[in-house]
């Protein structure tokens, strides 16, 4: 999980290295904020002691309330504030999971492949399309930022791909390597 934590943390940093995006680390909590996309605006990293944890969420939704920060905290599963749980439940905060996956390509064994399916690395031609499907599928019809997504297309540490079933597009897949991070695996 450290590593999938952790190449997490350097795509919003790339992302908030962008024109007209932040990525901000606070004495309690860093946020990444994108303009005009439902992502990735959200809030992590969230550090406070046991007694300081109440006067943090009372900040944070303060903040959010008025659109100073994203309203959406991400929490890594490695967080050592016991009683966040119960604060969080206390609140009626909602609460969802989304896994970040890392996977070994040392030892993959050859599979059996349908030859309607074809894969293709999305170039910038293929940008809406692939946008078009994650944002129907995946973010509920809410905008993603284009212009983002070309910044992130145009790094080298970004991988884009779509899958076709009989020419029909029909998924999605998005890669992300810190170069830092996969000399350490």
């Amino acid at each position: 999980m450290k590593y999938s934590q952790s190449n997490i943390e350097q795509l919003f940093k790339l992302i908030g290295s962008f024109p007209n995006q932040q990525y901000v680390q606070t004495d309690y909590f860093e946020y990444i904020k994108t303009k005009d996309s439902i992502w990735p605006n959200q809030l992590l990293n969230l550090q406070a002691s046991e007694n300081e944890i109440e006067t943090v969420l009372d900040l944070i939704e303060e903040q959010s309330k008025d659109g100073e920060i994203p309203n959406l905290l991400m929490l890594n599963p490695n967080t050592k504030i016991h009683s966040l749980n119960d604060k969080l439940r206390q609140r009626a905060y909602k609460s969802g999971l989304w896994y970040a996956m890392a996977h070994s390509l040392n030892n993959l064994t050859p599979q059996n492949t349908n030859p309607n399916f074809k894969v293709i690395r999305v170039q910038i031609k293929d940008l809406g399309i692939w946008l078009s499907i994650v944002e129907e599928e995946l973010m509920d019809n809410k905008p993603l930022n284009t212009v983002l997504f070309k910044n992130l297309l145009d790094n080298n540490n970004c991988y884009f791909y779509l899958g076709f079933e009989r020419n029909l597009a029909v998924a999605t897949s998005f890669l992300f390597v810190d170069k830092k991070m996969q000399e350490c695996t």
